[in-house]
């Protein structure tokens, strides 16, 4: 907090200040010493300001010993160093960290998904109970919100400043760059905000296409690099890049969200180098009276299928829905040329805030349709 920080440059300046009041001749090798002990210890705690406070006040005591200032000199030459950093730390980046607030706070309004989801509560009129209850394999749940966790550290990042977009501007004050001693580990900063948009995917996806394909610094690219592939692995890769919890955004509840980024393959799932995918489309489960497969010529993109046209479910499709709705994952049907898939998306603990339905609860499938390469 920066009163906390206030309070920890009057300490300062009160102690430096008393350690030059002894003996008949003013000395500074007492506030010299302060000074850089509390700039040393300050370094470790992460406080930008206090950290300049210190260092300014140690240069004006040695300055003062050199030239063998009188007291009053030290006293208000470190007074007004410490304006001078305090000041200086408002200027160059309270007031523009706070515009950019400003403005992230007009493109990051709050929202409702309320309306956006008001067909789960629609679909308990139609569905039938066994979809309802179909709740899955719990190990195998647990298993995949974990690695949904794998990112949780930069998803609590953008979760942390997204809250603070609407927060008071007091709060968003005090927590600017330079304030604050032993605050929180994760400062809300403006650039944990912005999220790149994923770009669509065309269908059919080639093996080793470098468009594609992960970057190293992706921490999907140590799964997406392997070179043989199960189908629950393919199935798992598809749902972590389709739900993307990093764009799930500050979710108070799913009348109070900002910042949500509707699902959307940010890269495509990596098969082995003797196949491609051919097909990969959405399956709607809750939004219609029947099960519908979206038509696309990309991966899956919410925002792209709202007014998508559809189709039935086929033979292995239906199927595959039926041993999914009594709790299978991943259904596979091959030939020595091609394979079908049809994996299940269930909700997760991640998506509880949003969603209401139970953990485990099967909301859509993924279909897939992998050719060979002749």
């Amino acid at each position: 907090m920066m009163l906390l920080s206030l309070a920890f440059s009057a300490g300062l300046l009160l102690i430096v200040s008393l350690a030059t009041l002894g003996g008949s001749r003013p000395s500074y090798l007492g506030a010299v010493l302060l000074s850089m002990a509390a700039a040393a210890c300050v370094f470790l705690s992460g406080s930008a300001i206090f950290l300049c406070n210190a260092l300014l006040v140690g240069i004006v005591a040695i300055t003062c010993q050199v030239t063998a200032a009188r007291r009053r000199t030290f006293v208000a030459s470190s007074l007004l160093a410490t304006a001078v950093v305090y000041v200086g730390a408002i200027i160059f980046f309270v007031i523009p960290e706070q515009r950019e607030w400003a403005n992230l706070k007009e493109n990051y309004p709050v929202e409702s998904l309320a309306e956006r989801l008001q067909y789960e509560k629609v679909a308990r009129n139609f569905t039938p109970p066994d979809n309802t209850l179909a709740l899955g394999n719990s190990a195998a749940l647990g298993s995949f919100e974990k690695r949904m966790g794998e990112a949780e550290f930069g998803v609590f990042r953008r979760e942390v400043s997204l809250s603070q977009l609407h927060a008071g501007s007091v709060d968003r004050f005090i927590n600017s760059q330079g304030f604050g001693v032993g605050r929180m580990p994760i400062r809300p900063t403006p650039k944990n905000v912005e999220l790149p948009e994923p770009q669509p995917i065309s269908l059919p996806v080639y093996p080793d296409d470098p468009a594609e394909t992960p970057s190293s610094g992706d921490p999907r690219s140590r799964e997406s690099s392997r070179s043989q592939r199960s189908p629950q692995d393919l199935h798992e890769e598809s749902l972590l890049s389709f739900l993307n919890p990093l764009g799930f955004g500050y979710v108070k509840d799913r009348d109070h969200v900002v910042g949500f980024q509707p699902h959307a393959f940010a890269h495509a799932p990596r098969v082995t180098t003797k196949w491609w995918i051919d097909r990969l489309e959405l399956v709607s489960l809750l939004k219609h009276e029947e099960p519908a497969v979206y038509l696309s010529d990309h991966l899956p993109r919410m925002q792209d299928l709202r007014d998508a046209e559809t189709r039935p479910l086929d033979e292995f499709e239906q199927g595959a829905l039926v041993a999914l709705r009594r709790g299978e994952d991943v259904r596979e049907q091959s030939t020595p040329d091609r394979i079908r898939m049809f994996g299940a998306i269930r909700a997760v603990k991640q998506c509880l805030k949003c969603h209401s339905v139970e953990r485990g609860e099967l909301l859509g499938a993924f279909s897939y349709d992998l050719r060979r390469e002749p």
